[in-house]
């Protein structure tokens, strides 16, 4: 099959939202009391364009000659992590070529939304800003009585505004923050600042009012992908084609518990005689959430989180832990993502802080590794990726999670029982006789304490922990002692400690991280799942800081310095040192350098330096990246992308400088609107190596990867192809009237769309995050007459992988004509009747009204049998029947009414 090619961006945003302009301190405090009573809302929302932004908050038209009177601008305010804004104020500001500077906002606005949201006892600490404000409203007011008593009109009275630096509003417990990216202000509060009707509010969703369609009892849905890789090298398969490689990932969701599996193929070549089946089931589990107490239940190939010094062990059993607000669509541990685009096939070990983690054998093309087991503090994350010449390349992260103190009355708990799995030869092994556990469990005592231990055995070895959590003025501490015992060695110990320091309000007004790590472990302390210790560190210092220097740039700071225990081989003291900045130079380009120095156990050194650079061009939806590592390699890549939604692209070009010599390519991605695609096309130029025998030449290696990625859903009897889904999804299946019309989802101004109907039936809004409530709406595009939508918006709320499945238009498609006369033969006229169809009465009854000639003109008719009643009871109710044949307009000969013997 000849793919199409090109490439996969992002899901569609949902739709724009217009913002009311209000001006009067109360009105607008009523606005947002009614935004707060409706709940969090959580619609996503997708950056504006700059025409859209000048559209939308400039309120001009982007071509409007400067001299013109320049137009009031009005920014949105957001409330934590609201999705929609609670309303928004006129802001005051100067444009110049480094971007907005000196904003100043509608201070009598912002006491309007601050009332609203702040608990009273803070609102002193502004009251003499509250006062200016209230001088200037006065002489204000002053003025515009004065202009009405001379009987004139003051033009200018109605532009005076008491304007004031939005930091000014702001501390360490109210943060007001401005995004000159997106053009939003943002507001977050400390819990004990929170006005108390809206102190749970980004806690819980509570407006199941609102919600229109409950998910389908039984649904379902398979995700299919599939990768062909062609090297000009390899001489082992015809023509350098490769096996076929496929994933899969499905779920099946009956009443409130989920089934979901993975598994992985491999074609079959004669080429190459393998043992390896041709179809791997991989992981498989049954799912059933607790929301009202935000917990997980897993039976079958377990995931859980896990604590500080415990390690993740695949196996199978039973789970169950707790999930805030069970929102996440991965049943997986929680972690980071990190995309691999491998250009041949690979073996790729996860290290997390020195230790493995997981092997996974990966085809050519594009993966996503995500949620990996990092433990609070800092995990040093290293990819170690071996292709299958031999290469290897080593990508190391460096991932800081940060333990919030739980509240008051909070738990936090992971408990998990099973059998160790591994996989030999595509089967999946379990070891009955090996039973394992891995506990924890944290509370929170109060508001600045929270205790916690945890727990894990199995029949060689233990390791059990304490934790200790309490905030003071100065910031965050953790204490956690560990102890192991382990057959065969003696018992170990360990001990973690942990100070973090987040200032939310320094200089640049967008905050700073401190933290410092201090970790010992005796010689014989075991992790689970590591029989033999080996632990050369004595004694590992972490220390990490990261700030805004200004509003234009950034600063990083990391250093490591372990203490090492001696050993036969010459073993010393290691450290690593790395500072790196970022700058915004002008409003489309920045830059961030980094230096860093490593020495090992050895002595050896290794010193490097690191430039990035990326140029955005938005209007032209391009950007060009420019990195260099030093001594390593370099990279230039040039990028093109569109809109999200169906027909969205990314297309991508590179050149890469490298040890080994240098490469070139590009890769295209395309989002239809059932299937998504990707195509590259790497060249690599491999250098001659003297060194072999007998030595390399100088040649040219062409790797091209292809890869299609579709899925088939289910719901409510309706069956349908779409894009990958990735956790709920809605079809949206239609009736009758849209058969002959194209009909959308969430279509924007720029005409693009999450999901459409074609020939191949339903729309599938494929991305709709669980436990959220999601706005979806539908428009017909070339609508034909007699097309009509009775509904054409929708609220979901799914559970975890639910399935809907929702009918759009109408099969009523038939217009009505008809003539109703009296008992004499005089036409019935300006009455009202209704019309019941009597072959489905759960069907809503269909209003018609006569004119003065008694002529009833009404779609929203089908065929069937109908009975019309009369509310006034003037006439009795007579019965009529649209035949089968009926087309689409229908005359109904003239019904002779009886009076009414009531």
């Amino acid at each position: 099959m000849k793919l199409l090619v090109v490439l996969f961006l992002f899901a569609a945003a949902l739709p724009s939202h217009s913002w009311a302009q209000t001006l009067s301190a109360a009105a607008k405090k009523n606005e947002i009391d009614k935004k707060l009573a409706e709940g969090v809302d959580t619609s996503n929302r997708r950056q504006l364009t700059d025409q859209e932004l000048l559209e939308k908050f400039f309120k001009k038209d982007p071509n409007q000659s400067v001299n013109q009177k320049k137009a009031k601008v009005y920014f949105p305010v957001f409330y934590e992590s609201m999705g929609q804004p609670l309303t928004q104020i006129e802001v005051s500001f100067d444009s110049t070529i480094r971007g907005i500077e000196n904003l100043k906002v509608d201070a009598v606005a912002v006491f309007a939304i601050l009332d609203a949201l702040v608990d009273p006892s803070w609102m002193p600490k502004i009251e003499s800003l509250r006062q200016q404000c209230n001088t200037v409203m006065a002489a204000k007011a002053e003025r515009k009585k004065d202009a009405r008593d001379r009987g004139k009109v003051d033009n200018e009275v109605d532009d005076i505004t008491c304007w004031n630096v939005l930091t000014n509003f702001s501390d360490e417990n109210v943060l007001i923050t401005f995004d000159e990216k997106l053009l939003e202000i943002r507001i977050k509060v400390k819990p004990e600042f929170r006005s108390v009707k809206i102190a749970s509010l980004t806690n819980a969703i509570t407006a199941s009012e609102d919600v229109t369609h409950e998910p389908s009892w039984l649904s379902g849905y398979l995700n299919a992908s599939l990768t062909q890789t062609i090297q000009s090298d390899n001489i082992i398969y015809k023509n350098g084609r490769e096996p076929i490689t496929g994933r899969y990932e499905g779920a099946l969701k009956f009443g409130d518990l989920v089934f979901e599996a993975e598994a992985r193929s491999l074609e079959k070549r004669s080429e190459v005689e393998t043992v390896d089946p041709d179809f791997v089931r991989e992981k498989a589990r049954f799912v059933y959430d607790f929301p009202s107490f935000s917990t997980r239940m897993q039976v079958g190939d377990l995931t859980f989180p896990v604590g500080t010094f415990q390690t993740f062990r695949s196996m199978a059993g039973v789970s169950l832990f707790t999930k805030s607000r069970l929102k996440s669509s991965s049943t997986t541990l929680p972690g980071t993502n990190y995309d691999l685009n491998l250009a041949r096939r690979s073996r790729v070990t996860v290290y997390i802080n020195d230790q493995i983690s997981q092997i996974l054998d990966l085809p050519a093309g594009r993966h996503n590794l995500r949620d990996f087991p990092l433990t609070a503090g800092k995990n040093e994350l290293k990819l170690e990726i071996t292709d299958d010449t031999g290469r290897t390349e080593v990508q190391n992260h460096t991932v800081l999670l940060t333990n919030e103190l739980l509240r008051e009355g909070e738990g936090d708990f992971s408990y998990a029982l099973g059998a160790p799995s591994t996989e030999a030869a595509g089967q999946r092994i379990y070891d009955a006789t090996n039973q394992t556990m891995s506990l924890y469990h944290r509370y929170g005592f109060s508001q600045g304490l929270t205790l916690g231990g945890s727990y894990q055995a199995d029949k060689f070895q233990s390791v059990g922990t304490l934790e200790f959590l309490f905030s003071t003025s100065i910031g965050y501490f953790s204490v956690i002692p560990a102890a192991s015992t382990n057959k065969g060695h003696s018992a170990g110990n360990a001990l973690k400690l942990r100070y973090t320091f987040e200032d939310l309000h320094n200089k640049g007004n967008s905050g700073a991280t401190t933290a410092v790590e201090a970790m010992t472990t005796s010689s014989d302390f075991s992790p689970l799942g590591t029989s033999n210790p080996v632990n050369p560190t004595k004694l590992k210092l972490n220390l990490s800081h990261a700030r805004s220097v200004s509003a234009k740039t950034s600063l990083n700071l990391s250093f490591t310095y372990d203490f090492n225990r001696e050993s036969a081989a010459s073993t010393g003291d290691s450290y690593s040192i790395a500072v790196g900045s970022g700058q915004r130079l002008i409003k489309d380009l920045s830059t961030n350098i980094g230096f860093r120095h490593n020495r090992g156990m050895t002595g050896t050194d290794d010193i490097s330096v690191n430039f990035f650079l990326i140029w955005s061009f938005p209007t032209e939806k391009q950007f060009v990246t420019v990195s260099s590592g030093g001594t390593t390699n370099s990279r230039v890549d040039w990028t093109s992308y569109s809109v999200g939604g169906v027909g969205a692209h990314r297309a991508r070009v590179n050149y890469q400088d490298k040890s080994q010599g240098p490469s070139y390519g590009g890769d295209i991605e395309y989002t239809a609107n059932r299937a998504t695609i990707n195509a590259s096309h790497q060249v690599n130029i491999l250098n001659p190596n003297p060194n072999l025998t007998p030595p390399s030449e100088k040649k040219s290696v062409h790797t091209t990867n292809l890869l299609l990625g579709s899925a088939l859903v289910f719901a409510g009897g309706k069956f349908a192809i779409t894009k990958p889904v990735y956790d709920s999804f809605v079809i949206f299946s239609p009736l009758k009237n849209l058969n002959e019309n194209k009909a959308v989802v969430n279509k924007q101004k720029d005409g693009s769309y999450i999901a459409s109907t074609d020939w191949l039936g339903p729309a599938v809004a494929n991305e709709i995050p669980s436990y959220y409530l999601s706005a979806l709406k539908i428009d017909t595009l070339e609508t034909q007459k007699g097309v009509s939508l009775p509904s054409d918006h929708f609220v979901v709320k799914p559970t975890y992988r639910s399935g809907y499945a929702i009918e759009i238009g109408t099969n009523a498609t038939v217009y009505l004509k008809t003539k109703l006369l009296k008992p004499d033969g005089t036409p019935v006229s300006m009455i009202a009747a209704h019309a019941v169809y009597l072959d489905d009465t759960d069907i809503e009854p269909v209003t018609v009204f006569t004119n003065r000639l008694g002529l009833v003109r009404s779609e929203g008719f089908r065929q069937g049998k109908y009975r019309l009643d009369f509310p006034d009871d003037d006439f009795e109710s007579i019965t009529f029947v649209i035949p089968d044949d009926a087309s689409d307009e229908y005359e109904l000969p003239a019904l002779n009414l009886k009076a009414s013997q009531k």
